[in-house]
């Protein structure tokens, strides 16, 4: 019976790396391609420190990378904008175009070209939909063109990914804080603005819900950023439009005391509540100011929930009850393979002639074997003494597989990488 063997590519390079940690939890991954004859290898162990990488570090053109690098520089947001469209000019099918869009919609909205923002801020986000940042920018800019429902959409977009995904990395965890506070806070005055613009127009019930769900929306903002003066100003209006005397009044000074550009609409408001309680114009608004009684700004009681035991996973098994034709279906696909305990029917790979790969030097590195049915891998040390792992978990079910062994915890462990690509026949 004829059997194939394995071939290594030429660019085959070793090194090792040991990794040192009081409880480490490392794995050997191997990946390989079980159902291709023959297979073409590449294999990478690291000693030492690992390198480093950046995103840059995968742009093989160099003007493309000198373009991209040169957006992260200490720029002027109309320079930024115009390096960022001739980046996306020029490299339409960039990898990092989602990132370059994110740029230019932020710089432009930044330069006042709120039209070309959130042209911009749409097409990053439908290549890269979980931008919390991105759609907050988009939505502010979407209210300032007084597109509300759009604005109230994208505000929540924004609030979804942000109940449901970790900080971005880029921070640290007392900035975004800080950062998501701020975010949260625009959301919801975007989200009470729209419900206010709304009662506008609306009458009888409808318009008593709308001017509800903007106050909600309105002090849900000022929980966030009790500085946030659109909302101040905002929930100040619907209050008065409620006939909400008192709390119009302490959110109006609120807005006039902070300053900015709603200070002169809070000043009107005030003065017009000034005039309907038969006090003459001529009363310092100031004194009036300070003359208002101040309600509580609601907070925002946000904690870190307190440390639990992590739940058991659950597992696809625990759908199937409720979805069994779902399931069903699903077990037919490769996704449900993606993943596996390790069962010797789910390896792909010929592990029955004890294949070895060898490094450049010529020394082994690493061995494939069966032992009574059960499949293994060993990797030598930079000593020559081999270590066995056997296979745990397989990822992967069709043109490429990883094989996995959890190591044991201790203060040296190994980790690996082996890859593989199917070389097709020819002819």
């Amino acid at each position: 019976m004829h059997r194939s063997r394995v071939s290594i590519s030429p660019s085959t390079r070793w090194s090792v790396r040991r990794v040192r940690s009081i409880r480490a939890f490392a794995a050997l991954i191997a990946l390989l391609c079980g159902n291709a004859r023959p297979q073409e290898v590449d294999t990478v162990l690291f000693r030492g420190q690992a390198p480093q990488h950046t995103v840059l570090d995968e742009i093989q053109d160099p003007r493309e990378r000198r373009s991209l690098e040169a957006l992260v520089g200490d720029l002027e947001p109309q320079a930024r904008k115009e390096l960022a469209e001739a980046f996306l000019k020029a490299f339409p099918a960039s990898a990092s175009r989602a990132t370059v869009l994110d740029i230019a919609a932020k710089a432009a909205i930044d330069t006042g070209d709120l039209e070309a923002g959130i042209a911009h801020a749409k097409s990053s986000l439908r290549m890269l939909p979980e931008n919390p940042l991105l759609l907050v920018a988009l939505a502010d800019a979407q209210a300032s063109r007084e597109r509300l429902g759009d604005a109230a959409a994208s505000a929540d977009l924004a609030l979804y990914y942000l109940d449901r995904f970790e900080k971005p990395s880029r921070f640290g965890a007392a900035e975004w804080k800080v950062r998501e506070a701020e975010l949260r806070a625009s959301c919801h005055a975007i989200r009470g603005r729209a419900a206010l613009v709304r009662s506008f127009g609306a009458a009888g019930s409808q318009r008593d819900a709308d001017l509800r769900t903007a106050v909600t929306e309105l002090r849900g903002a000022r929980s966030y950023s009790s500085s946030h003066a659109s909302a101040a100003y905002l929930l100040g209006v619907a209050y008065a439009l409620s006939n909400e005397e008192s709390a119009a009044k302490s959110n109006l000074a609120d807005a006039y005391e902070l300053g900015g550009p709603m200070q002169a609409r809070a000043a009107r408001e005030l003065r017009r509540i000034l005039r309907s309680e038969g006090i003459s114009d001529q009363e310092s608004l100031e004194r009036y100011v300070a003359s208002i009684d101040r309600l509580p700004i609601p907070s925002q009681q946000r904690s870190d929930p307190p440390p639990q035991a992590p739940a058991n996973y659950a597992g696809s098994i625990a759908c199937r009850a409720c979805h069994q034709a779902v399931y069903d279906s699903w077990k037919q696909t490769g996704m449900a393979k993606m993943f596996q305990h390790y069962e010797p029917a789910n390896v792909l790979g010929d592990f029955s002639e004890r294949i070895e790969f060898k490094a450049e030097n010529g020394l082994g590195a690493l061995r494939l074997g069966l032992d009574q049915g059960r499949h293994y891998m060993e990797v030598a040390d930079a000593g020559g003494a081999w270590s066995r792992f056997d296979i745990h978990y397989t990822i992967g079910s069709k043109w490429q597989q990883s094989w996995a062994h959890p190591a044991r915890p201790s203060s040296e462990s190994l980790m690996a990488t082996l890859r593989s690509r199917p070389t097709l026949p020819v002819g």
